[in-house]
């Protein structure tokens, strides 16, 4: 009868190199989501405080002031007020969209600082909350993305502390050691390839090993035994021991 064999290339691998990768990121991310959060309540509190200080007049959109991007050209309004019903103050809307938010020749309300009649917005959506709610927003999308590496993370720990635990220790006979030039920092990167043939049901299961920073061919021989803990229900789940093998210094 012929052998069986069952390649088990590691779909949900206990690799300690991807648990801190995973945490980094979610740290990253949570970190960047967090500062826009703050940095959408600083503004949204700055523009609170401005409409209490603010007076409110009636002005006019005199022109469409374009402004090019990378892709898109969009256009922000242009207007003016009168304070005091003499000065006549002119001013170029800090926000700007596509297609124009107002017309030339319309009417807006606009919020002008008494002590400084050039910090003056239309008072609207997107004079004066555009901003505040876009950085919020970016801010909670970044920190909802930052669960899912969060969330990756803490599974595989998981998986890693249960085969420590729990998991079925195999003896898997080395065969080679494969080379990736895959790594992030362009740095190549090594992984040990061991089988065991579960004889029970004749069937031959290959493991590969978490990735490493060094070749380790010196360190094994022909034909070792490795220790591989496999999860006893999911045996696709599986933790290589290279524990025998030195530790690499950063």
């Amino acid at each position: 009868m012929w052998m069986q064999i069952k390649m088990v290339n590691g779909k949900h691998p206990a690799y300690k190199d991807s648990l801190k990768s995973f945490g980094i990121v979610g740290v990253i991310f949570a970190m960047i989501g967090f500062l826009m959060l703050f940095g959408g309540g600083l503004w949204a509190h700055s523009v609170s405080n401005f409409k209490e200080r603010a007076i409110l007049v009636e002005g006019e959109v005199i022109d469409l002031v374009s402004r090019s991007g990378s892709d898109s050209t969009t256009y922000a309004p242009k207007y003016r007020f009168v304070v005091n019903e003499q000065q006549v103050y002119t001013v170029v809307s800090r926000s700007s969209s596509n297609p124009p938010a107002y017309d030339i020749g319309e009417k807006v309300p606009v919020l002008y600082d008494p002590a400084d009649p050039m910090d003056a917005r239309i008072d609207g959506f997107l004079g004066l909350w555009f901003g505040p709610t876009l950085l919020a927003g970016m801010g909670t999308v970044f920190a909802l993305v930052s669960l899912i590496p969060a969330v990756l993370y803490w599974r595989r720990r998981n998986n890693v502390n249960y085969l420590m635990r729990q998991g079925m220790p195999v003896m898997a006979e080395f065969q080679r050691v494969e080379s990736d030039d895959g790594d992030k920092k362009g740095n190549t990167v090594f992984y040990i390839i061991a089988r065991w043939h579960e004889k029970e049901v004749n069937q031959m299961h290959v493991y590969r090993s978490e990735a490493l920073g060094f070749d380790p061919s010196e360190f094994l021989s022909p034909k070792q035994l490795i220790t591989v803990l496999v999860h006893r229900q999911k045996p696709d789940v599986y933790f290589v021991d290279t524990s025998f093998l030195p530790q690499q210094r950063v």
